[in-house]
């Protein structure tokens, strides 16, 4: 339930920090085992999006399909197909993507996510429709626009945070759902260990251009993820999707910048041509059936981070300040994202075979490893 700051209460059993999906997702487990819970949602506009985790795509693997039916515990089935074919890229006509030989990109680790033989595609805002449903149907406290400027801690215990209004909130357990890089901006200078602030801020993280496009017709029969690259630069490479609908095809492509340079409005914007260059190379008509375009700039959405995390899944050094944070830390992506929030339901003592739920968890949705 979405309030306003004046409506906020001294105290609650659990804060959660970020309103995606992970947030969402940890909240409703939370108020569904009666834990008095709030959300806290830094976008200013009451809007859910899960654009921050790249394309609607997961990587087909032994977890996969359990990470799917995990996630239709919070919501309605949802709209995916399953492709078992590898990606393909262009060049005078589309091939099999068979590597990058010795000139890969910085960022082939990340392209590694999407690079699988077999792939679940997810319907273009599906993912949204699912984390809208989840907002709409949480009932706890939800405040969007919030500021924290300090996070207070004792003895290893997060006890409460301050909001930019100076409104302090008491709280016995943090689940923080954000960029991991700013949290030492809000915590005590003494809260954590050396080796601990380390893994939180040295990391290599990547800001994603992500353009989704609706279609009058469809243009392409291609299933297969679309690798399409062409450019000079070894970074000019972008890659994307098309649904099989017959009518109002809807697609999504993806590019990388660092995230240092997210402001630089000139390289975003370089980059979004270059985007649209490349479709148009592969699919000549492709501009002359738009019917709507969405452009969106996310901020470190991905990369890699080796954070410092106990058993428990919380920071080394505070006992209740659970993580799951943007990029994650174990997996990538939407993959990553879920195994880590059913790694800190489980230690939050969440029952996900409750009532509340869909049907159980499946059993061998196992642990990743570290």
């Amino acid at each position: 339930m979405w309030i306003q700051q004046s409506q906020l209460k001294t105290s609650y059993d659990a804060i959660v920090i970020g309103g995606g999906l992970s947030g969402l997702m940890t909240a409703t487990a939370l108020q569904n085992e009666g834990r008095k819970v709030l959300v806290l949602d830094r976008n200013p506009q009451a809007t859910a999006s899960c654009r921050h985790l790249g394309l609607d795509a997961l990587p087909y693997s032994a977890t996969s399909g359990p990470a799917l039916e995990f996630l239709q515990r919070f919501c309605e089935p949802i709209n995916f197909w399953t492709v078992e074919a590898g990606p393909v890229t262009y060049e005078a006509g589309f091939k099999p993507f068979v590597g990058f030989g010795e000139q890969s990109p910085r960022f082939v680790g990340e392209l590694d996510y999407y690079l699988s033989p077999q792939t679940l595609f997810f319907k273009v805002g599906e993912l949204d429709r699912c984390l809208s449903a989840m907002t709409t149907q949480f009932k706890g406290d939800h405040l969007a626009g919030y500021q924290v400027t300090q996070i207070h801690t004792l003895s290893g215990h997060v006890t409460g945070l301050t909001l930019g209004h100076g409104k302090i909130i008491r709280t016995g357990s943090l689940v923080f759902c954000d960029h991991a890089n700013w949290l030492p901006t809000v915590l005590a200078a003494d809260a954590l260990s050396k080796k601990t602030l380390k893994s939180l801020t040295k990391t290599e993280l990547w800001t994603s251009i992500l353009l989704e496009t609706t279609l009058k017709k469809k243009i392409s029969e291609r299933p297969e993820m679309h690798l399409l690259m062409g450019g000079k630069d070894l970074g000019d490479i972008f890659w994307g999707f098309f649904s099989p609908d017959e009518v109002h095809q809807t697609c999504q492509w993806m590019g990388l910048i660092p995230a240092e340079d997210t402001a630089d409005s000139e390289m975003v914007a370089t980059t979004l041509k270059k985007i649209q260059k490349q479709i148009k190379r592969a699919y000549p008509e492709f501009y002359e059936f738009v019917e709507k375009e969405h452009i969106s700039v996310n901020y470190a959405s991905h990369g890699s981070l080796e954070i410092a995390l106990t058993d428990q899944q919380t920071l080394v050094g505070l006992q209740n300040l659970w993580m799951i944070p943007q990029p994650s830390p174990q997996q990538k992506n939407l993959l990553g994202l879920l195994q880590q929030t059913l790694l800190v339901l489980q230690s939050l003592g969440c029952s996900l075979n409750s009532p509340h739920f869909y049907p159980k968890v499946p059993a061998d949705f196992v642990q990743p490893s570290p």
